[in-house]
């Protein structure tokens, strides 16, 4: 009896890597990793855009800055800049 309880302990793990039946909603990890993928590039085109304006406005306001004072709105700028910036390259971390 013991014999047949360490086979039955031993196998399970085996059942485990059996396939998974796949049905038309499911999808496999790899179609599912694809579909994060796309989404997470989608985020980065837009984060990058947002990038890109913030960037120019903040040239613009340093350029128009004649005394050596800087706004604290032009601070925050800087700060969602290095923010989106963060989030970008976090996402192409994951690619890997």
């Amino acid at each position: 009896m013991a014999y047949w309880v360490l086979v039955l302990i031993l196998l399970s793990p085996l059942t485990s890597l059996a396939p998974v039946p796949q049905g038309p909603g499911l999808k496999t990890r790899q179609q599912q990793r694809n579909a994060i993928l796309k989404e997470d590039h989608e985020k980065s085109l837009k984060d990058v855009a947002e990038i890109l304006t913030l960037a120019k406005l903040l040239e613009e306001e340093l350029d128009k800055n004649k005394e050596h004072i800087i706004d604290i709105r032009t601070l925050r700028k800087a700060e969602r800049i290095e923010d989106l910036a963060r989030n970008v390259k976090n996402r192409m971390r994951r690619m890997f």
